[in-house]
């Protein structure tokens, strides 16, 4: 028997069924993925006799979830193009699938999935929509390919992250044009102020209410809160210090660029001594120079949240082995995803998680921060924050489900009068003013903090 439509994802269909190219903003665990299959199993083939072809392109981290959803559906298995370029191609030649799946970068080792002759695709859908850099290659791939192909989608969750500027690409990529305009950069000069320096853009008033008059026809959008599934949260901040030695030496780190001996000029550079320092590694070396966040983590899981389905977050994969190491050391069963892993490995260990196997999952933020799903978990603790506000919210979505009641549990273990706080603090900023620079926030956290 076929799963049911709930009301929303039941009228996102039907919005599908009146466009030839969807665009479907809806936020995550509301069904755009369902939606989506649902209504490219409607489309006449382009050769009957082949069957449908459709070509799904989306974060690595999110392709296992493809797969789920159209295994659920009844579909064959579909043809994932990762691996050896030799393997992918061979996939895409010759595999005798309706569906192929191929993560956002793959384009750079298999641009073929673009030419008509090896796989006259009947739709191509972009999930999470990464195509908002007019600037960026997989952006100029993506615009320039796939023309002629019958049905072109767009899903996205969050798909103006820093600006509106964003929304021209991922119109573009299912219009030919967007706004008006045929190019981006014309529709940037003649709808948009530069700032004094040059570097900010903002919108004339004229051009606000055009881009949301446009998505208003064009798009079909929907929030978890206008949904009517957005959980209760909680946010808890560990604030750690450091102990008197690495406290000097961060101090004249972020002071005179020196840490360790070691000089630099570039101040990412002196960003990333500090964000280390924080996890209690001095990238100098590198070696592990204090355990303070590690030993919360520790008293954390082995106390309040002992028995209780938590997801740790990481930023550097050396804090996460560490705390590897620390939890095997301790004897408490974990799993864990990071980038050396094949995503064979990173599915096997995601599974003994949402299976309740174990109670602990240790995640290197790059590989699942989109489109993986961790709802088994209530609880997230934030080792280390990535420094994007659009991660940060994707990380915090992996534990959203629509049938979840509970109350979620972020905790956040940041040190004291350091990167860290000024991060989160600037991380918060960002996520009501896209036009905000995260670096200049840290900058001026950082300066007030010397003064």
């Amino acid at each position: 028997m076929p799963r049911p439509f709930r009301p929303h994802p039941q009228a996102a269909f039907a919005y599908t069924l009146r466009q030839r190219h969807p665009a479907l903003f809806m936020e995550m665990r509301l069904g755009k993925t369902l939606v989506a299959i649902r209504r490219c199993l409607l489309y006449k083939p382009l050769n009957p006799m082949l069957g449908l072809r459709v070509l799904v392109v989306a974060p690595g981290s999110a392709l296992q979830s493809w797969k789920d959803e159209l295994q659920a559906e009844g579909q064959d298995e579909p043809a994932a193009l990762t691996g050896e370029r030799s393997l992918r191609l061979a996939l895409l030649m010759y595999a005798n699938a309706n569906w192929f799946l191929i993560n956002r970068e793959g384009f750079l080792s298999l641009p073929e999935i673009a030419i008509k002759a090896i796989r006259n695709w009947d739709a191509v859908i972009l999930d999470e929509s990464f195509i908002r850099n007019p600037r960026a290659k997989v952006t100029k791939f993506f615009l320039s390919n796939f023309r002629d192909c019958p049905h072109r989608w767009m899903l996205s969750g969050t798909p103006n992250p820093e600006n509106d500027m964003e929304f021209w690409p991922q119109l573009a990529w299912l219009d030919g044009q967007a706004f008006g305009y045929r190019t981006f950069w014309d529709w940037r000069a003649k709808e948009w102020q530069p700032d004094l320096q040059g570097y900010n853009w903002y919108p004339l008033p004229s051009t606000t209410k055009t881009i949301r008059d446009t998505l208003a026809k064009r798009v079909y959008a929907l929030r978890r809160t206008d949904a009517g599934a957005e959980p209760t949260k909680e946010t808890i901040i560990r604030i750690l210090e450091f102990p008197p030695e690495i406290r000097i030496a961060y101090d004249t780190a972020e002071k005179d660029f020196v840490l360790s001996n070691t000089e630099t000029t570039y101040a990412i550079v002196k960003y990333n001594w500090l964000r280390q320092l924080c996890g209690g590694f001095d990238a100098t070396k590198p070696l592990k120079v204090w355990d303070g966040k590690l030993r919360e983590l520790l008293d954390l899981i082995t106390g309040e949240l002992r028995g209780i389905p938590t997801v740790v977050w990481f930023h550097y994969n050396q804090e996460l082995l560490a705390a590897l190491n620390l939890l095997i050391a301790s004897k408490i069963g974990c799993a864990f995803l990071y980038g050396k892993q094949s995503l064979a490995e990173r599915e096997g260990q995601r599974q003994s998680f949402q299976q309740g196997k174990v109670n602990v999952l240790l995640v290197q933020q790059a590989v699942a921060q989109m489109g993986m799903n961790l709802d088994h978990a209530d609880t997230a603790i934030y080792y280390s924050q990535t420094p994007s506000a659009i991660a940060t919210q994707q990380t915090a979505d992996r534990m959203l489900s629509l049938n979840k009641k509970t109350t979620l549990l972020y905790i956040y273990l940041l040190v004291k009068d350091s990167i860290d706080e000024d991060l989160h603090e600037a991380l918060k900023l960002k996520k009501w003013s896209s036009n905000l620079s995260l670096v200049h926030a840290i900058k001026e956290a950082a300066r007030a903090r010397q003064a």
